[in-house]
């Protein structure tokens, strides 16, 4: 059997990458909290200077640390449920460059348009991405543009649960926007609010999630016996 860019899977193993990210992350964390001008201050965190100056890796470095504990909870916790619920379903391609391009183009986009901004922390531009591209392969389902893994294994919700969940998170950022802050506390009082970043870490999960779907199945890879595709 193949599919259309990204499959589905009903299966709760371990979301080994999730884990990884968020162990990177904590650790980083870690290692900045413990000396706020330390080698992480100094060679990883996303600053404006730094990446004018050239040091674009600081777009994907950056972004792992966070500025508190309470911060970092903020943005792994939720990743760790999308990353439970949707990194099989994803593929191991898909989900990766779901999650490199929405740890760095918000980054990029962020430090772009708010020009009085100077320093971007955090991953929760991450968890749109992953949370919209979970909604394009959900969708996809639904309308029968993905096909499904084999009897027993799929996990498609019912539209109108979906239907809600799609119109909360458009709302959402939305209000967020308009308002110029956030919705939910940043997890640090020091921290500007970059509502602009959570737009674009969904646009990421979309475009990506929606490129993958519409593949010539020609291109794909078959499923594999547990009913997940290797993409």
């Amino acid at each position: 059997m193949k599919v259309v860019g990204c499959s589905m899977s009903g299966s709760m193993a371990p979301p080994w990458k999730t884990l990884a990210v968020i162990l990177l992350s904590a650790s980083l964390t870690a290692l900045f909290l413990a000396r706020p001008v330390g080698w992480v201050a100094a060679h990883l965190l996303c600053t404006r200077k730094a990446v004018w100056g050239g040091e674009m890796f600081r777009l994907l470095t950056g972004p792992l640390v966070h500025a508190s504990w309470g911060h970092a909870a903020r943005d792994l916790g939720p990743l760790l449920v999308l990353g439970l619920v949707w990194e099989r379903a994803l593929g191991r391609r898909c989900w990766i460059i779901v999650v490199l391009l929405s740890i760095s183009v918000p980054a990029l986009v962020s430090l772009i348009v708010m020009r009085e901004l100077q320093l971007y922390f955090g991953l929760s531009a991450v968890t749109y991405g992953v949370l919209c591209a979970g909604l394009v392969l959900q969708w996809g389902a639904v309308s029968g543009a993905v096909s499904a893994a084999p009897a027993g294994q799929a996990h498609t919700w019912p539209w109108p649960v979906l239907l809600l969940l799609t119109l909360g998170v458009a709302l959402k950022l939305v209000l967020e926007l308009g308002m110029g802050g956030l919705l939910l506390p940043a997890g640090h009082p020091a921290l500007p609010p970059v509502p602009l970043s959570h737009l674009a870490g969904a646009v990421c999960g979309v475009l990506t999630t929606g490129a993958y779907r519409n593949r010539s199945p020609s291109s794909l890879t078959p499923t594999t016996t547990r009913g997940y595709s290797d993409l």
